[in-house]
């Protein structure tokens, strides 16, 4: 699993923040990254590159905020709760998204 820095995040996403008048440059993705060519916001050209690096399987590590990673729960043998039977929970891969240490320690002093 790898992990996009800050930096190659922006890149992907082409869009960085002028510092002049605090607007957005070019939010517009390759078509690769989804089935839309233009968003029409950062912050949607941003989700679209955040999902489309978890549909690969690498991490995305936001500084400040925390980072997202995917991982694979094994497949076990669960309960109906209902009813009692048995049945078989097929292995599946899910999202975890792990707080930094400075957000931790803001939420629990």
């Amino acid at each position: 699993m790898t992990k996009q820095k800050k930096n190659e995040l922006t890149e992907e996403v082409g869009v960085e923040e002028d510092e002049k008048n605090g607007t957005y440059g070019n939010a517009e993705l390759p078509v690769a990254h989804t089935s839309q060519t233009t968003h029409s916001s950062p912050q949607k050209a941003f989700y679209a590159v955040i999902r489309e690096a978890l549909a690969k399987g690498q991490g995305i590590s936001l500084p400040g905020l925390g980072s997202f990673s995917v991982m694979l729960h094994a497949a076990r043998m669960g309960r109906n709760p209902r009813t009692g039977e048995t049945i078989a929970i097929p292995a599946r891969r899910r999202i975890h998204f792990k707080t930094c240490k400075g957000l931790r320690e803001l939420l629990n002093p």
